[in-house]
């Protein structure tokens, strides 16, 4: 599973003293990836909130891409492979003749 740590959300990160905005950063991936949920004492958890809706929509964007990109990648190793797969071909004279239309045949 994926997450994406938007510009604003590295910048507000920034903003705070080094190891606040570490920690920070460190809690949005966490969260994204394994669902860690950080210490509500934490100085910058105010900011994780505010931001953990993004978080939650980036995993399942992520998510949804992935699977669209599996079923594009079936679809196209398929299609290669009809297309690799040798054709029957079939020739005139393999067909059975086809009789008259009589009355003995009807």
């Amino acid at each position: 599973m994926g997450v994406t740590i938007q510009r604003d959300m590295l910048d507000a990160a920034r903003m705070l003293p080094a190891d606040q905005g570490r920690d920070l950063v460190y809690a949005l991936v966490a969260y994204g990836l394994d669902g860690e949920l950080p210490d509500e004492g934490e100085p910058w958890y105010p900011m994780w909130l505010i931001t953990k809706s993004r978080i939650e929509a980036s995993v399942k964007r992520n998510s949804i891409n992935k699977e669209m990109t599996a079923r594009r990648l079936a679809k196209q190793e398929k299609e290669r492979d009809q297309r690799s797969a040798p054709k029957e071909r079939t020739k005139a004279t393999d067909q059975p003749r086809k009789q008259p239309l009589t009355k003995a045949t009807l």
